[in-house]
């Protein structure tokens, strides 16, 4: 009699199902909270965790249903008692490694370790089942005391949370600039007094950065022939495999590239940041970069994404990120405290344009034709835009005639052509603004760098080979032929032939520099067929001048390596704190005999990140741009 009435005694599946959900929720929120720093606190973090819980709730709920009603299925009490826990609990670790442990796409191995997650949950549910049939009054006790102490935890957890000081200077210093504080540089430098000022090389570094250059494109045109320029560096210098980073999101790498700092540490996570529900606080990335607990609150957020936008009403629902957000010193900003003046043009976040040493032209200024004179922070100082405007070149400008000559025309003549240029005019418009940001950098170079003659450093930053990769390449390799039957053939060699128009580029900038300069060609990374993200293909790296030897074989060097080899060839003392290391394999010995690669512990300080007026105009543009290229919804 009293072991029948055992079982009727546990809890309800409800009772259970609302505590484990609950706990779940809190848990949940308290972990988003402090993983994506979502602060301030305040009531939409509580909605939050009981929105949460209620989720995890109703999961719980089905998993316990289920648990009774499949073949086979458990006991009404095992089903109370184990089913919730259990369910959430595999969804937790289903997550944890989905989303940290195994970020590349599906492999084998990654199936089979999924599989061996889910056989490890199926073992425990079956021994909590056992337990739930032979000893009901221990496992009532169990389920509901674990409930209880995971929703206590997570309590207090939420509760006693706050932002990292560290990551949060931003927001301070822009409360500082509210209150007064100027934008001034400063008069002297603390830091180059500490380390005794530069050990002056007497060299300069000139960077091109190729956003997306592919050795698996430049191998078969350089051995054809078809680069003379890049491969005459290549002849007289070193060339090497880029190791890139995961995700390969061009905001993040270059900033990685610019400070040689990991994008937890530089604050770069993505294209956008995203505004919340609730009242939240906005983030600083978008939402498929966010740290969650388990899926749910990413797929949540996701459906209210593609429900209309997460404020109703209000377009876009995302923030560009702009230079504001950047939490780690660029390189250029240090050279800065050595009295070095550098000339930065449209580098990837580098709006607004911040004060420093030389000149910045933010990654804005292409788009502003007719404007830019009108516009604070686009360009620094902001004296210099009405002079530089007449350098951007505008996407109207550059005639269908000029965009044709990077397709097979073969057998394709006078209405026939206007056709085929109206049947792809998707093609045909993104590529046209890709050139003209091109053609503008290059115009901007070559009338900026007569301004500052003493520059020190230089970066001249390109972004359509990138965007071509995403439009053509997957007609790169289709076979010149049938073009009636298959007329996206006639794309094959579009790639190849803007490499070659990248190839006069670099010669163009390339100009300005001299004997004492060191020309650095690379790239953020590679592409490929299967091209993903989270796959991480490696780009390229060509450096080339001064006093850099010839090495016919390909080295290796880390997108962490850029900066810190940087400042070791202008003599600039290189800070511990950076997460790459000086190439110095790449350079002659003799170098580094005469001026030793010196180290300080940190450059940075609480007015390194000093806030610029931000500017909104154009971002609809730019959030377009983003959207054809696949990067956000």
């Amino acid at each position: 009699m009293r072991s029948a009435a055992r079982p009727t005694a546990s809890p309800s599946l409800l009772v259970v199902v609302a505590l484990w959900g609950l706990s779940f929720g809190v848990l949940e929120a308290a972990y988003f909270t402090r993983a994506n720093q979502a602060f301030p606190l305040g009531f939409g973090h509580l909605a939050l965790a009981l929105l949460l819980g209620l989720a995890h709730a109703a999961l719980a709920w089905a998993a316990g249903i289920a648990a009774r009603v499949v073949p086979g299925g458990i006991d009404r009490a095992a089903a109370r008692l184990v089913a919730a826990p259990a369910a959430l609990a595999f969804l937790l670790a289903l997550s944890h490694y989905r989303d940290r442990l195994n970020t590349r796409p599906r492999s084998l191995e990654g199936t089979l370790i999924t599989l061996g997650i889910v056989a490890f949950f199926a073992l425990a549910f079956l021994v909590l089942r056992r337990l739930a049939e032979s000893r009901p009054r221990a496992a009532r006790r169990a389920t509901l005391a674990g409930g209880a102490a995971l929703l206590l935890g997570g309590t207090l957890w939420l509760a006693t949370l706050g932002p990292d000081p560290r990551r949060d200077s931003s927001e301070r210093l822009r409360a500082e600039l509210e209150a007064g504080a100027t934008l001034d540089w400063p008069a002297e430098s603390v830091s180059a007094e500490m380390v005794g000022g530069a050990d002056d090389t007497g060299l300069k570094v000139l960077m091109i950065p190729l956003d997306g250059g592919a050795w698996s494109v430049f191998d078969p045109l350089l051995e054809a022939g078809r680069l003379p320029n890049i491969a005459a560096l290549i002849d007289r210098g070193v060339h090497a495999t880029l190791e890139t980073d995961i995700p390969t999101y061009s905001p993040i790498i270059w900033t990685s590239v610019a400070t040689g700092k990991y994008p937890t540490r530089h604050g770069i996570h993505g294209f956008i940041r995203t505004r919340l529900p609730l009242g939240l606080p906005q983030l600083r990335l978008e939402t498929k970069r966010m740290a969650a607990l388990t899926k749910v609150l990413k797929l949540g957020i996701r459906a209210l994404e593609m429900g209309g936008g997460l404020w109703p009403g209000v377009a876009p629902p995302v923030e560009i990120y702009g230079s504001n957000d950047v939490r780690a010193r660029p390189l250029w900003d240090l050279l800065g405290e050595f009295g070095m003046q550098s000339m930065v043009l449209e580098w990837y976040i580098s709006h607004p344009a911040r004060p420093m040493r030389g000149i910045q032209v933010s990654e804005r200024f292409h788009l502003m034709k007719g404007v830019a004179a009108e516009i604070p922070n686009i360009v620094y100082p902001d004296s210099l835009a009405p002079e530089l405007e007449a350098s951007v070149v505008a996407p109207e400008e550059i005639d269908d005639q000029r965009l044709l000559s990077l397709i097979d025309l073969e057998g394709l003549e006078g209405p026939a052509v206007d056709a085929f240029v109206d049947q792809n005019r998707a093609w045909f418009d993104m590529v046209r603004k890709n050139m003209a940001r091109d053609l503008s950098t290059v115009q901007l170079a070559e009338a900026v760098f007569p301004t500052l003659p003493d520059w020190r450093f230089a970066a001249t930053y390109f972004r359509a080979m990138d965007g071509l990769h995403h439009y053509t390449w997957k007609r790169k390799d289709l076979p010149a032929e049938d073009f009636a039957a298959h007329p996206e053939r006639r794309f094959h060699d579009a790639i190849e032939r803007y490499y070659e128009f990248c190839d006069r580029i670099v010669e163009r900038v390339a100009r300005h520099a001299d004997d004492s300069t060191v020309i650095m060609v690379l790239s953020d990374h590679g592409f490929e067929n299967t091209y993903d993200h989270e796959r991480g293909p490696e780009g390229f790296f060509i450096m080339a001048g001064g006093p850099v030897e010839r090495r016919r074989e390909r080295g290796r060097i880390s997108i962490y390596d850029i900066a810190p080899t940087v400042l070791a060839l202008l003599g600039v003392p290189v800070p511990d704190d950076m997460d790459g290391r000086v190439a110095v394999e790449m350079l002659p010995g003799e170098l580094w005999a005469e001026h030793p690669v010196r180290n300080v512990p940190s450059y940075e300080h609480d007015s390194s990140a000093r806030v610029v007026e931000p500017s909104s105009h154009m971002d609809e543009e730019v959030l377009d741009r983003l959207r054809a290229l696949g990067y956000i919804r």
